[in-house]
């Protein structure tokens, strides 16, 4: 989030971004870079372009393996990843998707087209948005991935749902159901 007097909540106040930093969570002492940008909430899709030459120019400046660059987003920021993976196909090799918002058929369609796995997680008590997203998510991007031939077993490897329930959350924090493990 931002409101233009929070630098670096991103990093303060979600575990997302510096989980991929502690071998604990990861299972892997590897070296991983993580970019995690805010957005001014200006809109879709003048973010999305951002965030992409964000990583576009990222990686064509460092030293990055292109193919194992992965989004992870939380709440707003799945708007973004899906309009990224619908705009620019092949960028990412995976998503996760934490308490996000729906993507649209069309958006399911291209991403199913390329076999991104997307694993999508949310809570079932998620305050700010209903569990309904993330199933809806998840049954959406499983019926794109049925339309472009994709087996029933092939599904399930590309789209995976987590529902966590209260019982999950040490901190009554329901709207933020991020998994400890990511993709392999």
């Amino acid at each position: 989030g931002w409101d233009g007097q929070n630098p670096d909540v991103q990093l303060a106040v979600d575990i997302i971004p510096t989980s991929w930093l502690d071998e604990n969570r990861t299972g892997s002492t590897e070296d991983v870079i993580v970019l995690a940008p805010q957005n001014e909430r200006v809109g879709n899709p003048v973010e999305m372009r951002s965030m992409l030459e964000l990583v576009n120019d990222f990686t064509a400046r460092f030293s990055v393996d292109e193919d194992r660059v992965y989004a992870a987003t939380f709440s707003w920021g799945s708007t973004l990843a899906w309009a990224a993976m619908a705009e620019q196909p092949g960028l990412f090799d995976a998503a996760l998707i934490v308490s996000g918002f729906p993507v649209s058929e069309e958006q399911a369609a291209i991403i199913a087209g390329l076999r991104t796995p997307i694993w999508i997680t949310h809570a079932t008590s998620d305050p700010v948005l209903p569990v309904d997203f993330g199933r809806g998510s998840a049954e959406t991007l499983g019926a794109a991935y049925a339309a472009a031939g994709a087996t029933s077993d092939e599904i399930a490897d590309l789209v995976r749902f987590t529902e966590y329930g209260d019982d999950a959350f040490a901190i009554p924090d329901t709207c933020l159901a991020a998994p400890i493990a990511f993709f392999d």
